[in-house]
């Protein structure tokens, strides 16, 4: 629902949104990786299977800040709600590989049964599930959101005279 007043434009809590994807988290995620790559310890843990760990940690990493990126683009350039859809996708595309594609890896790789990898994560999979939902609920309920990105039911009128 677009408002007729309010704040229009990316600022306030939507530019922090967007800035943590499109810095913070990358920053992040890139002192993570290279903390686990050069890290002797876990190096040796994995032995010969190291380097596939290795080359799977970049690609989810670099995944995710890919992913990030697109959606703070898709933010930045197209103005319309599906840009929100789209959003609060990529939010949960990067909710699941964090919480399900990374443990997956690290069983798979370190031979560490799922269940019992999951259950000593608990702390760090509920940051990314609350960080989508406190995010989804802003942008599918802020006045900022709303005035930037249009009406979602206009949206739907110009997709049925597409098909008059």
């Amino acid at each position: 629902m677009a408002y007729t007043d309010g704040p229009r434009g990316v600022g306030g809590w939507l530019a922090f949104f967007l800035l943590t994807l499109a810095v913070f988290g990358p920053l992040l995620e890139i002192a993570g990786i290279v903390a686990q790559l050069t890290n002797p310890d876990i190096a040796r843990a994995y032995g010969a299977r190291w380097p596939a760990v290795r080359t799977s940690a970049v690609a989810l990493s670099a995944a995710g800040i890919l992913i990030g990126w697109f959606i703070v683009g898709r933010f930045l350039l197209v103005r319309n709600w599906r840009t929100v859809r789209i959003g609060v996708a990529g939010l949960w595309l990067l909710c699941a590989l964090s919480i399900l594609v990374a443990p997956l890896l690290v069983s798979l790789f370190g031979n560490i049964p799922f269940r019992a990898l999951v259950s000593q994560m608990i702390p760090a999979l509920i940051r990314p599930i609350l960080y989508s939902a406190i995010w989804t609920a802003y942008l599918l309920r802020s006045r900022r959101v709303a005035n930037t990105y249009g009406d979602p039911d206009a949206d739907q009128a110009e997709l049925a005279r597409v098909f008059r």
